[in-house]
């Protein structure tokens, strides 16, 4: 287990400066860096009228009070920044009285969890103050355990902090109504996904808009069920309503195209390859999901809305995370000790045998094919003629556009617009019986026996393989698009990156809107580098939290 809470931990080195009072002129910068276990008290009378700046960096175990009293001589600019680090289990109270004549800027910066409450109190004449109170947003962005309460001099709580989260429901701001929400960017599904608990009512179709850190995430509602004044809602992103159910299937009639002409932009960090025939009625993302199997990669939907085929063992598109709080190294068994990949290999042989004779004479036997063969027999001997291509004319009877030839095709002549084996496809609906003209591969045989006996020929097509890994428990998949050895031997490889086991990194960090996008899919970390194989975020409310988790297959060498 990894832990990482941020720069300083509680028990290092610092100091803990203790003063009676200041009397400053000009540009005045203070910086203490504090690691302590103990209740410190710092107080400090500040006149000046120049642009002042007060850092602090602390790592807290206990109760402690930091407090800061500024004179009414404060004519310029203050800035006052606090980066505080890891668990602050009592309370940290920053409470400071101030008349400016300009403006007064807290930016407070928490990391690592703060289990008691985080108050800023704050007593600030609005006569004299020309400028504005401004509290960014980033201790939104940690894992608070208490709460971040601001306060006016009269002690009525104003909403002065800026969100860095957002929900809308149908285009209607519903944020205060929302009490937590999971998001799953990828990983788990195709489509991203989201469920969530809302105190307001909704129906199944409508638009759920999450806004984190600025990136807009839209998706439709699919389940509801309500449990008294709240609801449960999920559902996918909206890029679902391009598929089955809400949007019908396609018919793609595709030969001899790439995967790129057929992907477009969406082949992303993936080969482009020869696709002989593609006949289908497909979906938005279905055609895509099969060329990017067939060379290993699978399908994202990013945050801008596109749907791509990546390979996600790819050491390009690399992301360097430096800050995290956890980072938990997983080991999971194989689900198969190798993976085979069968390429290059197309319809069964047709066979036809010249019965014998008599003892002591040859009997002739052929094997039609569309691709190389090889062959067996229980004769005494076997005489290999050769190879030559043979041309046929056949009438051959379409129904929805496919029919079936007598012998495997070798490479169409007429008749047809695709062949793909014994099948052939035409731009037809209905039924019509059509003349094909077809080119075959021919293998001839003589077959030889001493004693009276039918011998009897057997064939099959030549299956390359392409194996990753080794064992005893070997998965075998079929190329079904290409014949291309090194498209194999990629699918070869991811697949077995993915069902090998090996180690895992789950990394617990703040919200990165790149890691969540699907465009990083090598990550870089001080505990471990590997490919982002899936990421989500939780949300939740009262006070805002929002965390994010990663999760990374170290790349390990592959054996065999």
């Amino acid at each position: 287990m990894y832990r990482v809470a941020g720069a300083f931990a509680p028990g290092t080195d610092g100091f803990a400066p203790e003063g009676e009072g200041f009397s400053l002129h000009g540009w005045v910068a203070l910086h203490n860096l504090m690691g302590c276990g103990a209740e410190i008290i710092t107080p400090a009378v500040l006149q000046t009228e120049g642009s002042n700046r007060v850092h602090c960096s602390a790592g807290f175990e206990d109760y402690h009070l930091i407090s800061a009293q500024y004179g009414a001589n404060l004519k310029g600019q203050f800035i006052f920044c606090g980066a505080i680090t890891d668990i602050a289990e009592g309370k940290l109270n920053i409470p400071f009285a101030v008349s400016a004549d300009s403006s007064l800027k807290a930016g407070l910066s928490i990391s690592g969890g703060s289990s008691g409450a985080v108050c800023s109190l704050n007593a600030l004449s609005e006569a004299k103050r020309e400028g504005g109170l401004n509290v960014r947003g980033e201790i939104a962005l940690n894992p608070l355990c208490g709460s971040l309460l601001l306060k006016s001099a009269v002690g009525e709580n104003k909403p002065l902090t800026e969100c860095s989260f957002r929900f809308l429901l149908n285009g209607r701001d519903l944020t205060d109504k929302i009490a937590g929400v999971d998001i799953s960017f990828y990983g788990k599904d195709t489509f991203a996904s989201f469920s969530a608990v809302i105190a307001a009512p909704t129906v199944k179709g409508d638009r759920a808009e999450f806004t984190v850190e600025g990136i807009s995430y839209l998706f439709v509602i699919e389940k509801i069920k309500r449990d008294g004044k709240t609801t449960e809602i999920s559902g996918r992103t909206a890029q679902i309503l391009n598929e089955p159910p809400y949007s019908g299937y396609k018919e793609v009639f595709e030969t001899n195209s790439s995967a790129a002409a057929l992907a477009g932009d969406a082949l992303w960090n993936l080969p482009d390859f020869n696709v002989p025939l593609v006949r289908r009625n497909y979906s938005e993302t279905e055609l895509l999901s099969e060329l990017a199997e067939e060379c290993g990669g699978e399908v994202r939907v990013c945050a801008d809305g596109f749907v791509r085929a990546v390979d996600i063992y790819s050491p390009e598109s690399c992301v360097v995370l430096k800050n995290y709080f956890e980072a938990e190294r997983i080991s999971e068994p194989a689900e198969a000790s190798g993976v085979c990949v069968v390429w290059g290999s197309s319809a069964e042989p047709v066979i036809e045998h010249e019965k014998k004779a008599g003892a002591g004479s040859f009997a002739d036997a052929f094997v039609y094919s569309d691709s190389e063969i090889k062959v067996s027999s229980d004769a005494d001997l076997v005489r290999d003629l050769g190879r030559s291509v043979a041309e046929i004319e056949e009438k051959v009877l379409f129904k929805d556009g496919e029919g079936r030839t007598s012998y495997p095709v070798f490479r169409l002549k007429g008749g047809a617009d695709a062949a793909k084996g014994r099948n052939v496809y035409k731009r037809t609906n209905g039924s019509l019986s059509e003349a094909v003209r077809y080119e075959t591969l021919k293998h001839s045989f003589q077959l030889y026996c001493e004693a009276e006996k039918d011998a009897v020929l057997t064939a099959c097509t030549v299956k390359n393989l392409h194996r990753a890994g080794s064992g005893g428990l070997l998965k075998e998949l079929e190329q079904k698009y290409t014949a291309d050895a090194w498209v194999a031997a990629l699918r070869a490889e991811n697949t077995y990156r993915s069902l090998g086991g090996g180690t895992y990194l789950e990394i617990t960090h703040l919200f990165d809107p790149v890691i969540a996008s699907g465009g990083a899919l090598f990550l870089r970390t001080p505990a471990g580098d590997g490919c982002c194989v899936s990421s989500s975020v939780n949300i939740s409310v009262y006070p805002l939290k929002i965390i994010q988790k990663t999760r990374l297959h170290i790349r390990e060498k592959l054996n065999g």
